[in-house]
């Protein structure tokens, strides 16, 4: 993504209290934290064109019905167990499921 000089805004859960838990901001200037408390529907309007990354939340599955054109990723933790009848509506949604690891290889290059 910064590869391709798109920036990247993160909004963490309001419960990570401004914190970037995943250390993302530290991969370039081009990422920036959005504050936490904000609530996403209100920032929702406003990302027509960005990609949409969560841990698997109903942010996601929100966000690819109310925006059907935005691209959205959601991050799995290796001990994270998510039901398989929302793992299925998540891949009919077209909602891309990858680790830790596999999102900051794709900022940095994408």
């Amino acid at each position: 993504m910064i590869a391709e000089g798109h920036k990247v805004a993160v909004k963490y859960h309001p419960n990570a209290n401004q914190q970037d838990l995943l250390r993302l901001a530290v991969i370039s200037d081009q990422v920036s934290i959005l504050p936490s408390g904000l609530p996403f529907e209100v920032l929702l309007p406003l990302l027509s064109s960005a990609t949409l990354i969560a841990e698997f939340s109903s942010t996601l599955i929100t966000s690819r019905l109310l925006n059907p054109k935005m691209t959205v990723w959601s991050v799995v933790h290796t001990d994270q167990h998510v039901p398989l009848e929302l793992s299925r509506l998540c891949e009919a949604l077209e909602i891309k499921s990858m680790s830790i690891d596999e999102l900051k290889r794709k900022i940095k290059a994408e």
